[in-house]
């Protein structure tokens, strides 16, 4: 019994004819694709690269502020809760950061942070006034 196909479509014999020939056929060495990228598009993507990197190292500088802040804040009593703390804190960490490029000045201020320079009530209390005062709270 044959089955042929109805239609513009091959039969089952046809289809079969086709992939034994196919078979036959030796191997052809599969084809390699090859793309080249410019030395203009390659510098591009290094930059794109180096400004990634440089933002999500800024974001971890802010949230490492962020952190060290609202601790000190915190244990000194500045502020009346955690949650203020971690308020007020947000907002000086992503100040001091703004714009890209740190002063001199607020480097200094996070190496005093840093170093615990902060750590007493009464110029905690004195740098969170200043900061209110500056944001307009």
């Amino acid at each position: 019994m044959e089955i042929r196909g109805i239609g513009p479509g091959l039969g089952p014999q046809e289809y079969q004819r086709q992939n034994a020939e196919k078979a036959q056929q030796p191997n052809e060495a599969p084809r390699q694709d090859d793309i080249q990228i410019s030395e203009e598009a390659k510098r591009l993507f290094k930059e794109k690269a180096a400004d990634a990197t440089a933002v999500s190292s800024q974001e971890q500088r802010v949230a490492d502020l962020e952190e060290k802040l609202t601790q000190k804040l915190v244990s000194a009593g500045a502020v009346g809760s955690p949650e203020e703390a971690r308020s007020l804190a947000s907002r000086v960490a992503a100040k001091a950061f703004e714009g890209g490029e740190t002063s001199d000045r607020l480097e200094a201020i996070r190496q005093n942070v840093a170093s615990g320079a902060y750590d007493s009530k009464e110029v905690l209390n004195k740098v969170a006034d200043r900061l209110m005062e500056d944001m307009g709270l």
